[in-house]
């Protein structure tokens, strides 16, 4: 599978809006009774804190993901990897974040995320990929969390050494 990595802009928004809407049982635990407003995913996608990226397989955007390159913190936080609803449990996400690791996230030293508590299918598949369990937090929206790391370059981490 070859993935085109395309940065979310005004002209594609609409594709990464339609991924994110395609996920109803998320928007459910991010607080959402119905889809999230287009306008928040709009704030959230396109700004200048972090790098959002549509992906498309085929021409098809299939994907959107959205991270922090640099946090106050040192590591590259992801805030977003979502694969439209059709296309889950397949593999795919895999298959795109080892790209994406590949492509865009070599040079990080440490690599972390939040899951929403509720969230066990995402905690899965990020311990799948060979994340593990740092700590519980909340989140910029309020909502309890639990903070994965990747466990490539753990030892060196100051967090873990001198928790806050």
């Amino acid at each position: 599978m070859l993935f085109e990595f395309i940065p979310v802009d005004t002209g594609n928004l609409k594709e990464a809006v339609s991924i994110i809407h395609s996920n109803t049982e998320y928007n459910l635990l991010e607080g959402h009774e119905g889809p999230p407003p287009v306008d928040e995913i709009q704030e959230e996608l396109i700004n200048d804190r972090t790098t959002s990226l549509l992906v498309r397989l085929d021409g098809r955007a299939i994907s959107v993901i959205d991270f922090l390159p640099e946090h106050p913190d040192g590591s590259l936080w992801i805030g977003l990897l979502m694969v439209h609803a059709d296309l889950a449990n397949r593999g795919i996400g895999k298959r795109i974040y080892r790209t994406l690791e590949s492509e865009y996230l070599s040079g990080a030293r440490i690599i972390r995320l939040a899951v929403l508590e509720q969230n066990s299918k995402a905690k899965r598949f990020w311990e799948s990929l060979g994340f593990r369990f740092e700590r519980t937090g909340t989140s910029s929206k309020g909502h309890s969390v639990q903070v994965y790391a990747s466990t490539q370059n753990l030892e060196n981490d100051p967090y873990l050494s001198n928790p806050h």
